[in-house]
């Protein structure tokens, strides 16, 4: 699974993985919690593709490695927010540069 800096807009990361109740079992669930921003919606459609994909494959593997037919996966997948960009000519960026150049930045 690609995480980390995707690309110049997308990121993703794996933040919580939980599970099981002592060390040294095999837990009999285990949640994922992570993310992929993007600012373009067809890299993080990519992205998430590509997350979930990971997931089902691990999953498939190792039920040949192991012969337990029993697990499987589930997702719930959700668009927190739409990503978006600031043009550089924009008003907003314009007024955001003069008012640092009165406070002395470069």
């Amino acid at each position: 699974m690609r995480l980390g800096r995707i690309d110049f807009d997308t990121t993703a990361n794996i933040g919580i993985i939980s599970g099981g109740t002592a060390t040294n079992i095999v837990p009999k669930k285990v949640v994922l919690e992570g993310e992929a921003r993007s600012h373009d919606i067809g890299k993080l459609k990519a992205q998430t593709d590509s997350m979930r994909s990971a997931v089902k494959q691990a999953v498939e593997e190792y039920k040949a490695s192991s012969g337990d037919s029993v697990p499987h996966y589930e997702e719930e997948i959700y668009l927190d927010y739409a990503g978006f960009g600031i043009d550089e000519g924009d008003e907003l960026i314009s007024r955001c540069k003069r008012a640092a150049r009165r406070w002395g930045a470069s």
